[in-house]
C-alpha cells in the first residue's frame, strides 16, 4: 500500500514518523530518503518515540558514527549511509540485527538498492516549502485503519 501525506511542520513529520511506530513489530527495515534537511531525522525521531524510547534519549543521525542504537519495546538501529559507498553497507554489521527483535532505520537508503529484503517500509519525503513535505509511504506495514 502506498500513503503519501502532506506535513506542514517538523512536528507533524515527527507525528507521522510516531504513527508509524504503532504498526511495528519487530523485523521491520524502514528505509528513508529525500534531500538534506529534508526531514528524515525528524521522522526517525517520531518513530523512535512512537517505540517508547526514553524521552531523555537524544536521536540523532549517525552521519559520522554510522549506526546509533536505541532501546525502546523494539529495540532500533538507526543508520545513516550518507558517507558510504554501496560495497561500503557491507562493513556496517547491519545484517545482524535484521531479526523480528529489532526495527532497522537507515537513513539515504537509496545507495542500498537492492540490499535490504524482507519487511520494507519506503520513506521518501519531498521539500514542498520551507516547513511542508510531502512524505510518501509505501510498504506492507502501512495499513489504511492506522491513517483513519
Amino acid at each position: 500500500m502506498t500513503k503519501e501525506i502532506i506535513t506542514a511542520s517538523p512536528r507533524e513529520t515527527f507525528n507521522v514518523g510516531e504513527k508509524v511506530a504503532v504498526s511495528l513489530k519487530g523485523g521491520e527495515t524502514i528505509l528513508l530518503t529525500g534531500d538534506l534537511g529534508a526531514g528524515k531525522t525528524m521522522f526517525a525521531k517520531g518513530v523512535a518515540m512512537g517505540l517508547g524510547i526514553d524521552p531523555s534519549t537524544p536521536v540523532v543521525s549517525p552521519t559520522f558514527t554510522l549506526i546509533n542504537m536505541y532501546k525502546a519495546r523494539i529495540d532500533i538501529v538507526h543508520a545513516d549511509l550518507y558517507r558510504l559507498e554501496p560495497e561500503g553497507i557491507l562493513d556496517l554489521g547491519i545484517e545482524e540485527y535484521m531479526d523480528n527483535s529489532h526495527v532497522i532505520m537507515v537513513e539515504w537508503a537509496d545507495i542500498s538498492e537492492g540490499y535490504f529484503k524482507g519487511n520494507l517500509l519506503r520513506v521518501k519525503i519531498e521539500y514542498l516549502e520551507e516547513n511542508r513535505r510531502k512524505i510518501i509511504l509505501s510498504g506492507d506495514i502501512i495499513k489504511e485503519e492506522n491513517w483513519r
